[in-house]
Order: C-alpha cells, then structure tokens, then sequence
C-alpha cells in the first residue's frame, strides 16, 4: 500500500494511486509543537506540624493537558510503538535502563553481527576435518574462528537477560537451548583439543557439529523461523489420521500385488525377480505415487497380461488422484488454521503494546482520555525514521476521524498499521539536475523542453526520438 501526497503552502491533498478521480482532502496543518518533558513524573511535598516534618511522595498520575511529559514515560511509550509496528513482544522491565538496554540489543549493527556470526559458525565446517579438498585449515585456526562465535552468542545472551526479568528469562526455552547448545559445543571443543594434543586425533570426533543449527532458530531475529516451525510442529498431529489411512491403502494394494504376481515368475528388464518381496513391493507402490517410476514399474506385468494394467490404475486412482488430494487439502486446511491463530496472536500483541503507550502519553479532554497533537508529535520524533512536520500532520489527520483535534485508544490503536504503509512525498523528488543547476533546470527553454517529453500523446515522442536519431540531426 502506497500513498502519494502533494505538498503545498497551506494545504496538503491526500491523492490515492488507485482512485486518482476522487476530490482531494483539504486540512489544515498544525505547528511543530513539542509539550514540555521532564526527567523525573514524582512530586514532593513538605508540611510541618509542630516539630514534626511530614514528606509526602505524590505518585498520582497527573492526566491534565498542561501536565508535563515524562523523560522516562516517553522513551517507554516509543517503545511499545517500535515493538508493535515491528511486531515484537515487549516484555523487558519497565525502567529507563532496561528500555535503552533493550533498545541497544535491538540495534540493526548487532543484528547483522549475530548474522555474521552464524554464518561464519557455519562455513568453518568446509575448513574442518574432513574438510573440502582445497580448504583444510589447522584445527586450532578453525577452534579460535568458533571460540569467537559462542563468545558472541554469550553475549547476546546476556545482554538479553540484562533487560528482562529473571523469571521469564530463565523460563524461555530458546534461552535454554541456547544455553545447553553452548555448553554442550564448549565439552566437545575441550574434548577434541585434549584428543588431539595427547596423541589421540585418530579418535577425536566433532559430534557437537549438529547443534549449531539450534543458534539460527533460538535468537529473537529468527522470529519468522520460529513461526513456520511451530505452525508445522502444530499442524503434525492433525494430518496424522490421514497419514495413517494413506500408508495402510498402500500396505493393502501391496499385499494384493504380492498375492497376484509373486507366483508368476515374472522378471524386471535386468533379470531380477518382479515384485517377489513385501517390502520391496511396498517401496515401489510407494514411490509409484510421485509417477517416479511410472509406467516402468508396470510393464514386466503388463507384458504378461494386459489385464494387469487394471491394478495399476486403480491404484493410481485411489492413492495419487484421491488420497494425495485429501492429503494436501487437510495440510493446507490445518496449517491456515494455526497461521491465522499466529496472526490473531501478533495483533493482540500489537494492541496490547500500543495500549501501554496510551496509558502512558494519554491526558483527559472533556471527561475522556486521548492523546493531544503536541504529545503525537513528540512521540513520533522518537520513532525511527525520520518524519517531516507535513508527514506527521499526515499521520495525524487519518487517526483524527472525528476531526476534534484529539486521537481516542481505539484510533490509536491503528497507529502501527499506519506507520507500516509506504508513504512518499513529492517535494523529495528532485532531479539531479534541479539540485546542480537549477537556475538552468528551470529555465524556459528547460521547461519547455520537460513539458515536450513529459507530453502524453506517443506520436509527440514518437517525433522527437526519430528527429534525434535522424542521419540528418547525426550529420549536424
């Protein structure tokens, strides 16, 4: 979904790629209005009564339009925005330092370093022994490469449980996989440098190469991953029956080929006896069903009586024709069931994210809490990337659908999707031309010139490319 707006002086007109024929919106734009933030949301009072001194900490939340916004309130509300539209969960602690740690660990250079990383913990395979002809390397060049890598993963690690809480940190089962894959990679990296180095390599194994996958689905950029793997892993159990009854069709028409061809001596074009074993049977009906070996798998019974090519079509009927497209509609039907539970799941995140938000910028405007056009703007400067006065004046006018200067929850709540649509302005447009000359970009000439190009009838273009490429206009 694309947008295209046309800036002006005043005004600005909201024209849609699609419907170019309705009438544009006009609204009137605000100022970059920024409310005033503070550092610290608690009041202290003092009163004294006779010779006692009474401090009294007001912890009430002041909803007031004139109520200053908190530093901390601020970097959390922006926050929650970032988790919604990126579609993250945000259960850090809700402290200032816990947000900064958390929003360091989401930094896209850490990312690629934790992309770099397990690539890297990967291709060491093609150097180590047995190694591809051509790459081998010492085994303590690859150990170090790999010493480097689980390093980097135990900081991710532990930069993860610096914001989190203990008790969800410690019940993750990514964390715990990560963990046990660490100390299982580290006993095996011990064990073979002892092997090695005591004389005996003939020995020394890597058994720990296997677990390395687990690093690519355990850490939270590996969400996307994660998802296909849990809606496989719960789609499984709902196929099963169908599963079971596919196998069986093909254990009975097996045994029906055993019964009709075993005593007949028949022979395959290589000389070996023909569907004279069960389970050899079994595996040639089986790969039957992908038409692998088909009709190869039938000829030596169909050259010994035509009538046994009634067999193999009815076999192909039931279990290709019927079975397979029972099959793949019961997969297909179970694995959008759990997709669409997965995306129900990420808008309730998303909601509950951007709920959170509001409760820590909202402020109360005739008897209801909303969100007033200076605490918008201030929290939109927070979230990357970097929007222009006009783009936020946008944002600002689709989430105000009554027009009361004033965004309630349930328009707020819309604020991730829209901040997840494409949106170009065309003041960013500029040529290269217009930004190197442009008193000669906008002279008449060049205007004139433009407006010929740019003309809408072909047979005006097709004019100018044949009088530039003419042998006349070569020869001058």
């Amino acid at each position: 979904m694309s947008a295209t707006l046309k800036i002006g002086s005043e005004n600005c007109d909201i024209k849609d790629d699609v419907s170019s024929s309705d009438a544009p919106v006009l609204f009137k734009t605000h100022t970059d209005e920024i409310p005033a933030v503070i550092s610290k949301d608690r009041l202290v009072t003092f009163s004294k009564e006779s010779e006692n001194i009474t401090i009294e900490v007001d912890n009430r939340p002041n909803h007031s339009e004139e109520a200053p916004l908190s530093q901390t309130n601020l970097l959390l509300a922006s926050t929650l925005v970032c988790d919604a539209k990126n579609g993250r969960l945000s259960n850090f602690i809700p402290s200032d330092q816990c947000v900064r740690l958390y929003l360091i660990y989401h930094h896209w250079g850490l990312s690629y370093m934790l992309y770099f990383f397990i690539i890297l913990h990967h291709a060491i395979a093609i150097c180590e022994d047995p190694a591809v002809e051509g790459y081998h390397l010492p085994y303590w060049v690859t150990m170090c490469v790999e010493f480097a890598c689980i390093l980097f993963y135990l900081f991710r690690l532990l930069h993860c449980a610096s914001f989190l809480p203990a008790e969800t940190f410690c019940r993750d089962k990514k964390n715990i996989l990560v963990i046990a894959a660490i100390i299982l990679t580290a006993i095996d990296m011990s064990c073979y440098i002892g092997l090695v180095n005591s004389g005996y390599a003939y020995i020394a194994y890597r058994w720990s190469r296997p677990l390395r996958p687990l690093f690519i689905v355990n850490f939270s950029e590996s969400k996307q991953v994660r998802r296909a793997f849990r809606n496989i892993r719960k789609t499984l159990p709902d196929i099963l029956n169908v599963l079971v009854l596919f196998f069986l069709s093909i254990s009975l028409f097996s045994l029906m080929a055993q019964k009709l061809f075993q005593k007949r001596n028949l022979k395959y074009p290589d000389g070996k006896p023909y569907f004279n074993n069960y389970f050899d049977i079994y595996f040639q009906l089986y790969v039957l069903v992908t038409t692998a070996n088909n009709p190869d798998i039938m000829m030596p019974a169909y050259d010994s009586n035509r009538w046994f090519a009634v067999f193999f079509i009815a076999y192909l009927i039931i279990c290709l024709y019927i079975f397979m497209n029972i099959f793949l509609a019961v997969v297909y039907n179970n694995y959008r069931k759990h997709l669409k539970n997965e995306v129900r799941k990420l808008v309730y995140m998303k909601r509950k994210s951007l709920a959170k938000a509001f409760d820590l910028l909202k402020v109360k405007k005739d008897g209801v809490f909303v969100i007033d056009f200076k605490r918008f703007n201030v929290l939109l400067k927070m979230i990357p990337p970097a929007r222009s006065p006009m783009m936020v004046n946008i944002l600002w006018y689709v989430l105000d659908t009554d027009g009361d200067n004033a965004v309630e929850k349930v328009d707020f709540l819309q604020l991730a999707d829209l901040l997840n649509v494409t949106v170009s302005e065309v003041t960013d447009r500029r040529s290269i031309f217009d930004l190197i000359t442009p008193s000669c970009f906008h002279s008449k000439f060049s205007m004139s010139l433009r407006q010929l190009v740019a003309h809408t009838s072909k047979y005006v273009n097709v004019f100018v490319f044949l009088f530039l490429f003419s042998p006349y206009s070569l020869q001058i």
